[in-house]
């Protein structure tokens, strides 16, 4: 049985949201937009994943936080 997808919370600059929620649907991610950052759906062991992308579209990830939330607990 595959673990169910989780949310990772990533911050970024507040002018840099719009361009990271973009970068992110690029590289076929699910994000929506949370305040000062986004929200990630990542599957288990793809953490580093939407980081790498935004780290190629020269994006400074501030911080990120998984959350104890899966994305089947958002539904």
């Amino acid at each position: 049985v595959t673990p169910p997808a989780r949310l990772m919370r990533v911050f970024v600059d507040a002018d840099h949201v719009d361009a990271a929620l973009g970068a992110l649907a690029r590289d076929g991610f699910d994000a929506s937009r949370n305040g000062h950052g986004v929200w990630v759906r990542i599957d288990p062991g793809e953490k580093a994943g939407p980081i790498l992308c935004l780290a190629r579209s020269d994006i400074r990830v501030k911080d990120f936080d998984l959350s104890p939330r899966t994305s089947e607990d958002s539904r």
